[in-house]
């Protein structure tokens, strides 16, 4: 992600587990998936500003958002896909 050295070392993360593999997919090239978090916000968002170094890396990082917000996400989202396509400007926006 290029974040430097120094910065990464001054973040404070809550402790990290991986999500468990099944049994059908252990023989996958894929590895598990990381669940970390971050203590303090501000190091959260400076991570994300370096996110867009990660593109064609075959890594990716995700939030995790309340079963709330990814249920509105899942109604709103054919809304936004289907607006682009009539060439609309539009945005997805889940903050209140």
């Amino acid at each position: 992600m290029n974040i430097p050295v120094e910065d990464v070392e001054g973040f404070h993360l809550e402790p990290m587990h991986r999500i468990p593999i099944q049994q059908k997919m252990a023989c996958s090239s894929k590895a598990s998936p990381i669940i970390s978090k971050f203590s303090f916000y501000k190091d959260k968002e400076y991570m994300w500003s370096f996110v867009t170094n990660l593109r064609g890396s075959g890594f990716r990082i995700a939030n995790k958002f309340t079963k709330e917000i990814d249920e509105i996400h899942q109604r709103l989202y054919p809304v936004l896909k289907e607006a682009k396509k009539t060439r609309k400007r539009v945005v997805l926006n889940l903050i209140n």
